[in-house]
């Protein structure tokens, strides 16, 4: 996951920062990318305060799955260990 910054902000969009996840070439086995995509859909159908909303999501040059979310700060997972 990246933090990633909104070039051109848009109607729907005000926030100009977000969180890409991105399935890398490397992880791209066959369940790996199924439940990738499961992964997406799953967050998109929820609706929950808690749950961060997914803004944005496909394929990059066709090849590559991502999905654009919600940037919650916080702690890292790292500094909370």
């Amino acid at each position: 996951v990246y933090r990633v910054q909104q070039l051109e902000k848009t109607e729907q969009n005000t926030n100009s920062q977000f969180a890409l996840k991105i399935l890398l070439g490397s992880q791209q086995s066959p369940q790996v990318l199924t439940r990738f995509l499961t992964e997406i859909e799953v967050i998109a159908r929820l609706d929950h305060g808690n749950i961060v909303k997914i803004v944005d999501g496909g394929l990059y040059k066709n090849k590559v799955p991502y999905y654009v979310m919600e940037l919650v700060e916080g702690a890292t997972l790292a500094e909370k260990l």
